[in-house]
C-alpha cells in the first residue's frame, strides 16, 4: 500500500541543493550538533547535567531510512513516486522549479547511500564538535594542546556573545585542545546582544500592487487549505 513519499519530508528551499555542489561531488559530510540549551527547559531539573543522552538513532534508521524508504519508495513503481514527487514541488514552488533525474537514480541505486556515525545508545557523554572532528581527521599535538588537522576547522555562527566565546574557548583549553582551528561569527549578538527578536520586531508587507492594480495583504488562517 502507497502510504507516503518520504522524499517530501524535508523543507521546499532543501530539494535543490545538490545544485550547490562542485560537479563531480562524491560524498557531503554533515553534523547533527546541539548547539546550545540556554532556552531549555531542563534548567529547572536539579538532575540536568549539561548533557544530552542518544537514543533512538538504531529505530530512527530501521524506521524511516530502510522500512519507510524501501515501503514507499524503492519498492513502488518509479514512475509512480517520482511523479507523485514532483506533483508536490510543483505545487509548491511552480512547474519546472527543479529537474528529476537524480530521484530517478536513487530509485535504480534501491538503497539510500548514507553511512551514520553516533555515540553509543545511552549514552550521555559530551564531547564537543572539535573532539568529534579530531577523532574523525585527526591532528597533532604541539606546545602542550592538540590541534585539528590544518585542513578542517569549525565556524561558530550563531548566537556568539563575548560571554559565549570565552565559554567556548575555555572548554576547549580544558579539554587540551588549541583554539587555531575554530572562527566566530560576527553578527548583532557579538557585542551588543540585540536583535529584532528583543521587542518582537517584524517586517510584514500589508499591500502591494499587481498589473496596477492594488492589492491588500492579509492573513487569513480559515480559509488556508492544503493540496492533497
Amino acid at each position: 500500500m502507497f502510504k507516503i513519499n518520504p522524499l517530501t519530508q524535508t523543507d521546499f528551499y532543501k530539494v535543490d541543493h545538490r545544485n550547490q555542489y562542485p560537479k563531480g561531488t562524491t560524498l557531503v559530510y554533515s553534523n547533527l550538533t546541539a548547539r546550545s540549551d540556554k532556552l531549555s527547559p531542563c534548567h529547572d531539573s536539579p538532575l540536568y547535567g549539561g548533557k544530552m543522552v542518544v537514543f533512538g538513532i538504531q529505530y530512527f534508521i530501521k524506521s524511516f531510512i530502510i522500512d519507510l524508504f524501501n515501503e514507499n519508495f524503492f519498492k513502488q513503481p518509479k514512475d509512480k513516486v517520482v511523479a507523485e514527487y514532483k506533483r508536490r514541488i510543483e505545487t509548491s514552488l511552480g512547474k519546472d522549479a527543479i529537474t528529476y533525474e537524480h530521484i530517478e537514480a536513487l530509485h535504480d541505486l534501491g538503497y539510500m547511500p548514507i553511512q551514520i556515525k553516533a555515540l553509543p545508545e545511552g549514552s550521555p557523554e559530551r564531547k564537543g564538535l572539535i573532539k568529534c572532528l579530531y577523532e574523525i581527521f585527526g591532528g597533532e599535538t604541539k606546545n602542550s594542546y592538540t590541534h585539528l588537522d590544518s585542513h578542517i576547522g569549525a565556524i561558530y555562527g550563531d548566537s556568539i556573545t563575548l560571554k559565549r566565546a570565552y565559554q567556548i574557548l575555555k572548554g576547549l583549553a580544558e579539554k587540551g585542545f588549541a583554539s587555531d582551528s575554530i572562527v566566530f561569527g560576527i553578527g548583532s549578538y557579538t557585542y551588543q546582544y540585540s536583535t529584532r527578536y528583543s521587542f518582537g520586531m517584524a517586517v510584514k508587507s500589508t499591500y502591494g500592487e499587481v498589473n496596477g492594480e492594488p492589492r491588500e495583504i492579509f492573513k487569513e488562517p480559515s480559509k488556508w487549505w492544503v493540496c492533497s
